[in-house]
């Protein structure tokens, strides 16, 4: 994707491109150039979909969510979320869910983002059950799927 960063792998000889763009880029200096580059961790694809499976199955065994409103309560309430106000209702400040895109958020703030979610389930949720019944739900209904 153009818009996207060239990937990068640590390895034990230091860093190593892991695309092409990475490798275009690499070829471009020469041994002893030295360049700036802001490393970040690339979230793994299964980890969101863990997250999606965690909160299907808390709509799933609960009444009055849907999977998209209980996913943008959980993103206020673990403090996710941009905060903005309308004309019409002065001195109220409202808040718009932040996005869990690939492109917004890397994985370890999608980490933090995750613990935070679970306690914000079980606390408001399903807090009938233990945080260790409902990880392990939801890794039974990944490998189920």
């Amino acid at each position: 994707m153009a818009d996207e960063a060239p990937l990068w792998r640590r390895s034990l000889a230091g860093w190593q491109p892991a695309d092409p763009e990475a490798q275009e880029l690499f070829d471009a200096f020469k041994v002893g150039d030295v360049c700036r580059f802001k490393p970040t961790k690339v979230r793994n694809a299964a980890f969101l979909r863990k997250f999606f499976a965690l909160v299907r199955l808390c709509v799933d065994n609960t009444e009055g969510w849907d999977v998209q409103s209980l996913r943008e309560y959980v993103a206020i309430e673990c403090g996710f979320f941009t905060p903005y106000t309308i004309p019409v209702m002065p001195g109220v400040v409202l808040r718009r869910p932040k996005s869990i895109s690939f492109a917004k958020m890397d994985a370890e703030q999608f980490d933090k983002f995750f613990s935070k979610a679970i306690n914000v389930l079980l606390r408001d949720v399903v807090p009938h059950i233990s945080e260790r019944e409902l990880r392990d739900a939801v890794e039974m209904n990944l490998v189920m799927a």
